[in-house]
This record gives C-alpha cells, sequence and structure tokens, in this order.
C-alpha cells in the first residue's frame, strides 16, 4: 500500500471521528444539555458570591460593632469627665467662662469626632474595597 493511499486512510479516519464530535455536539446543544449547563453554572456563581458577600458583610458589621463600642467607651470616658468637672463646679458655685468654653469645645469636638458621618461614597468606595479583596469574580 502507497503513502498516498495510508495517508488516505488516516486522513479519512480523523475525518469520521470529527463528524461524530460534531454530532454529538449538536445532539448536546438540541436537547439543551449546554442550556442547562450554563444556567447552572451561572446560578452556582450567584449562590457562591451571595454567600461570599453575605460573609464579607457579617464581618463587616462585627468588625464595625467593635470599633462603634470602642468609640462609644472613649466618648463615655469623655463625657464622664466632663459632667463631673461640671458637677464639682457647679457644688463650689465656682463658673468660670473660660470652663464653660472649654467644656463646650469639648462637647463639640467628641460630636465631630465620635459620631461618624458617612455618605453615599464612604458606603461605595468601602464596598468597593471589600468586593475587590473578596475574591468574588464577575
Amino acid at each position: 500500500m502507497s503513502h498516498f493511499i495510508k495517508h488516505r486512510l488516516l486522513l479519512a479516519e480523523q475525518m469520521d471521528d470529527l463528524h461524530e464530535k460534531c454530532e454529538l455536539l449538536r445532539k448536546y446543544m438540541i436537547e439543551n444539555h449546554f442550556e442547562q449547563s450554563l444556567l447552572s453554572s451561572i446560578c452556582d456563581w450567584g449562590q457562591r458570591a451571595i454567600i461570599k458577600i453575605q460573609e464579607i458583610a457579617e464581618n463587616t458589621l462585627n468588625d464595625l460593632h467593635e470599633k462603634m463600642e470602642k468609640v462609644k467607651s472613649q466618648a463615655e470616658i469623655s463625657i464622664n469627665k466632663i459632667i463631673s468637672e461640671f458637677e464639682l463646679n457647679s457644688k463650689t458655685d465656682d463658673y468660670k467662662e473660660i470652663e464653660h468654653v472649654r467644656w463646650s469645645k469639648e462637647i463639640l469636638e467628641l460630636r465631630g469626632k465620635d459620631i461618624p458621618r458617612w455618605d453615599f461614597f464612604d458606603f461605595f468606595h468601602v464596598f468597593m474595597y471589600l468586593f475587590r479583596y473578596s475574591g468574588i469574580v464577575l
């Protein structure tokens, strides 16, 4: 048998194999396996993303709660100090304008420092940071 004939037989065998693969792919697509597989993959990805986001949100809430407790504790200490100074001075009726100014300033500083004032962009940046480092892939 000549080289040409051997080559043609091998090529015919490869073409038959390719034709069989195309038929299997067509059958797979016609029977909606392709669509179901794709939809199932998207659904699975969505569930994993939701779980990951829920975990991140829970961790963020826990972290925020811890930080807020620290802030509240520090603010309470500062407020208690101001109140005790105020009460001590009120017992002796020893008010001075400079103390009033100082206490007012301290209270204003506490309000500005300890009460978070976040707007939409603050939340957006935090969300994007968490999303970026969460491992969720779009």
